[in-house]
């Protein structure tokens, strides 16, 4: 005589592990496309960082300006002087670069500067700098503790401050 518990135990068992693996699938691929929506936004602000830093660069009658709560958050400013390795985007010339940041933590088998110049390389946005002066790393700050920039230009030279 058969077991009828053990013979509706079987496929009811096997169905809700397939639903489980159902929703694991749909929450990777959620999680997949907010991600990469979010990126892109990302990125977008850092290209419009870079354009305003541009102009304000080549706008000859503007030799001072603060560029107030600048994004993306958790992204760096950083610049790429002689004698540095440079990004691919600089062609070997100065320049001026915002990326994501790369965390330190993980720094096992490179160092965090050439993680950080990889990264720079491949999702970065670069703007090159004839006379750039040379400046420490600027991370940007959440909407709670905001970051302003100072881009300055003196006798030629350009200038990146955190304000």
């Amino acid at each position: 005589m058969k077991n009828k518990k053990a013979e509706l135990l079987a496929p009811e068992t096997l169905k809700i592990i397939i639903s489980i693996i159902c929703i694991l699938i749909l929450v990777y691929l959620l999680f997949s496309i907010y991600s990469a929506s979010s990126k892109k936004q990302e990125l977008a602000h850092a290209k419009n960082l870079i354009n305003t830093i541009s102009e304000i660069i080549g706008s000859s009658n503007v030799d001072f300006q603060v560029i107030p709560l600048i994004t993306p958050e958790g992204w760096s400013i950083i610049s790429y002087v002689d004698p540095k390795t440079k990004p691919n985007p600089c062609s070997g010339q100065n320049c001026l670069c915002i990326c994501d940041s790369v965390s330190e933590w993980l720094s096992i088998l490179k160092s965090t500067e050439e993680r950080q110049l990889n990264e720079c390389s491949k999702n970065g946005i670069c703007l090159t700098v004839k006379n750039l002066k040379d400046f420490e790393v600027i991370e940007i700050g959440s909407t709670s503790n905001p970051t302003s920039i100072n881009v300055t230009k003196t006798n030629g030279l350009v200038e990146v401050k955190k304000v």
